[in-house]
């Protein structure tokens, strides 16, 4: 059976060094969170606002052990777009989770 194509580039800054962590499996992944603003106007003659976006980002396999960011440094991340918690994170979120394994 195919999946439904499900693709999602998320461009960012790191609002916090990112946690390694293990899975109960012991494989190695990288969790952390990424802020983007949209500017937008809401009417055309109005002043420019700004709202922030918060993702959850989880990257596996080989490239968590390359992931090197930090803190409000640029990040762009290809991956998929999760809506169930996998984690156990009781908030309601997205996740993403990068696609690419080294």
């Amino acid at each position: 059976m195919a999946n439904d194509l499900n693709s999602i580039i998320v461009a960012g800054r790191l609002t916090a060094d990112p946690l390694k962590k293990e899975t109960v499996n012991g494989k190695p992944y990288v969790v952390f969170t990424t802020a983007s603003n949209r500017f937008f106007k809401r009417t055309p003659d109005s002043e420019w606002e700004q709202k922030p976006s918060f993702l959850s980002v989880f990257i596996f396999n080989g490239m968590s052990e390359n992931f090197n960011a930090k803190k409000g440094d640029k990040v762009r991340i290809v991956g998929r777009m999760e809506s169930e918690p996998s984690f156990h994170i009781e908030a309601e979120h997205y996740e993403i989770v990068e696609r690419f394994q080294a």
